[in-house]
């Protein structure tokens, strides 16, 4: 939902915490589920410059999953409060 809603920090925060559960579970996604996940990334990575998407991303995988998933279904309040942390 962030991708599509044009919150490229929030997006690449929470892929990045998507891949880290994803690992701990031994999860890998789908052939369907990928293709989605590509599309997600590769829209969000576009409207960040390098350095942010990998700062953002590696902040995501880094996150606790319980927080990772709170981050996931808070209100969402845009990318330009997301710079405090």
């Amino acid at each position: 939902m962030a991708s599509a809603r044009s919150q490229p920090r929030r997006s690449a925060r929470l892929l990045g915490a998507a891949a880290a559960i994803r690992e701990v579970v031994g999860m890998p996604l789908s052939p369907n589920s990928r293709g989605i996940y590509e599309r997600m990334l590769a829209t969000a990575k576009a409207q960040l410059v390098t350095s942010e998407w990998e700062i953002e991303l590696a902040h995501g995988r880094a996150t606790p999953s319980e927080e990772a998933i709170a981050y996931a279904i808070e209100e969402d309040q845009g990318d330009e409060l997301e710079t405090k942390g």
